[in-house]
């Protein structure tokens, strides 16, 4: 914050922690900072388990171009917690339903609420 930082991409490993250190990476930016967290999904390295293999392999400009793929923090998590294969009863639904509404405490771009809202609204309910 010091440095006037707005954005961050999170280019996390796509390995079994991966998804889920990319998840806590991304809440805690949003609620102790004003910077807007930005992701590469980890899934988009494909079978390569970190962005160093991936550039070992396919070079930096492929990985530039994988970058222009990256989208806002908070959509990639409202996707995770509202995926309708991961939510296999009325319990898990129940936690899908209220990690979004955490989130919706803790962001502060409207635009964002309206995307968590129409999340809810279209798999949720």
């Amino acid at each position: 914050m010091a440095k006037k930082v707005k954005n961050v991409i999170l280019a996390l490993d796509n390995d079994g922690v991966g998804p889920v250190n990319t998840e806590e990476a991304i809440k805690l930016l949003l609620e102790k900072s004003d910077i807007v967290p930005f992701i590469l999904n980890p899934e988009k390295l494909k079978l390569h388990k970190d962005p160093d293999e991936y550039i070992k392999a396919n070079g930096i400009k492929e990985f530039k171009n994988l970058l222009k793929e990256c989208e806002k923090g908070l959509r990639w998590l409202c996707t995770r917690y509202a995926n309708a294969d991961a939510i296999k009863d009325l319990i898990q639904r129940e936690g899908a339903k209220n990690k979004l509404l955490e989130l919706s405490l803790i962001v502060k771009d409207p635009e964002d609420l309206a995307h968590i809202k129409n999340i809810f609204i279209k798999t949720l309910t």
